[in-house]
């Protein structure tokens, strides 16, 4: 892979990075609200369990008070509704189960109510009306209306939102471990680009200093060859110019021409010598 592309694939990491890291902050988030709800959830269910449970002692000390007459049951009838007023649903919570509060709710309401017609009837001294009304099928099925409900409540919803919720939270949680994953390795990948990169970088800086040192052998190389070659050049070209004097001696036009042939060979020495040079610098 070429270094071009070494640095694209940089350019894209960081962006992908953020993708992985913005979707693992989102599916991790998830989760935990997930696990929240949970939580919510089941303290909702929690109470709505306990006001049925105070609506059943409720009804338990109402029979009793009813047979006996004894105070006693009457103060726990009264303690059981007033603790039951006390624990409050909000509204988020019973947007959980809104189904189930309106129906216990309305069960405890009308229980409430006819409980206390009857101890009215009892303070008014029509203990007959009382016990008739205890008696009668209206009570009864709202007593073991209120007793049903309390089963289907307690274990039924419990399990059926604690199933939901839990099937959820493994589907958030597989995408989540999932994008983590990718995000590993998303890293490692970047770490071995950024490391491919250096060793590009660096062998990039060899050529730069190699070329450098080239290009400084190069100037040696034409200084010395300028050098080299101008006294040569000087000397057959006065001897040449010599030569073609006419007016020259036998004598002197073959001192011209030995002269002439020592210049001729020192400049081939010379390119020879520079010709090996460049030879060893193409190496």
């Amino acid at each position: 892979m070429n270094i071009n592309k070494r640095i694209v694939i940089l350019y894209i990491n960081p962006v992908l990075l953020f993708l992985l890291s913005v979707g693992t902050i989102f599916f991790l988030t998830q989760v935990r609200s997930n696990s929240e709800e949970i939580g919510n959830t089941e303290q909702t269910i929690k109470k709505l369990n306990k006001r049925v449970e105070l609506a059943l002692d409720a009804e338990s000390s109402f029979r009793g008070y009813v047979l006996t007459k004894n105070q006693l049951f009457f103060d726990a009838y009264m303690m059981a509704k007033n603790e039951f007023s006390k624990i409050e649903i909000t509204q988020s919570e019973s947007e959980i189960v809104s189904d189930e509060i309106s129906r216990v709710d309305s069960f405890y309401a009308k229980k409430a109510a006819f409980m206390d017609n009857v101890i009215y009837l009892i303070e008014s001294n029509n203990n007959g009306l009382a016990v008739a009304a205890v008696a009668s099928g209206h009570g009864k099925v709202l007593m073991d209306s209120i007793q049903l409900n309390n089963t289907n409540i307690t274990f039924s919803l419990l399990n059926d939102i604690r199933e939901k919720n839990s099937q959820e939270y493994k589907r958030l949680s597989i995408i989540s471990v999932s994008v983590v994953l990718l995000l590993l390795l998303n890293l490692v990948l970047t770490y071995l680009s950024l490391q491919n990169l250096n060793r590009d970088i660096e062998e990039i800086e060899r050529i730069n200093n190699s070329l450098e040192q080239n290009n400084a052998n190069l100037t040696k190389l034409f200084t010395k060859t300028y050098h080299h070659l101008r006294e040569p050049l000087r000397s057959i070209s006065g001897f040449a110019i010599l030569l073609a004097k006419e007016n020259n001696s036998k004598e002197q036009q073959q001192d011209f021409k030995l002269h002439l042939m020592q210049a001729v060979k020192q400049m081939e020495q010379e390119i020879k010598t520079i010709a090996d040079a460049i030879k060893k610098f193409t190496k």
